[in-house]
């Protein structure tokens, strides 16, 4: 028979393990309160940290306001890069300044993938995404247009950034700005070879009355 300090010391052992276990479990996955939302980078008085949506290449800056309604694939989302955890289903681009943009919405639905998370868990602060299969003709001014499109190799990313106080609550949205999208068209766009995003967006849910909240189950 063991020792009653050999039998205290496995049982914590033991504790521990299963506790690690059940935390290692519940650290892979992401719960949001609802499934549908709407991203939009529209400059508003009321919101001074929202931008327009700039698509920046070869010197020129074309700069919009946008639009994207979406939706998770589930209220419970897993924590594995590369995984698609959502669609885009939605683009509008508005008024625009330095030329014009319009989105291929035949290419819809685009692909919402998990990258990332950012924060000390479980106090998460961001969670990068991927928006791949996104095709959008942009036209500087005085320059023939130029057609943008993502894959799983050169995607969009942006930045959902999570609130800090709770609720913990998608706030906005930042686009990567590292993230070079091929061009496509003429002898312009080859010689510009790729393009950036730059903007920060709201995030809504899909009536646009309260915030999604996001937190790690």
């Amino acid at each position: 028979m063991l020792p009653r300090s050999k039998l205290i010391l496995a049982a914590l052992t033991v504790a521990i393990a299963l506790t690690t276990g059940v935390g290692a479990a519940s650290a892979n996955r992401l719960s949001v309160n609802e499934k549908r939302f709407v991203i939009d980078w529209i400059t508003r008085a009321e919101f001074p940290e929202e931008t327009k949506l700039s698509f920046i290449a070869a010197g020129r800056t074309v700069r919009c306001t946008v639009r994207l309604a979406g939706n998770f694939s589930s209220e419970v989302i897993t924590k594995s890069a590369g995984t698609t955890i959502g669609s885009i289903t939605g683009a509008t681009i508005g008024e625009c300044e330095g030329g014009t943009a319009a989105p291929f919405n035949e290419t819809l639905p685009w692909r919402v993938v998990y990258v990332s998370f950012t924060g000390t868990l479980p106090a998460i602060t961001g969670v990068t995404v991927s928006l791949v299969g996104v095709r959008v003709r942009v036209t500087p001014t005085g320059l023939p247009e130029c057609n943008a499109t993502t894959t799983a190799a050169n995607p969009a990313n942006g930045i959902f950034n999570v609130q800090a106080t709770t609720p913990r609550s998608i706030r906005s949205l930042r686009s990567d700005e590292t993230k070079a999208i091929p061009l496509e068209g003429g002898f312009a766009c080859t010689l510009a070879g790729s393009g950036t995003l730059s903007g920060l967006a709201l995030v809504w849910n899909a009536a646009r009355t309260a915030l999604v909240s996001m937190t790690l189950i």
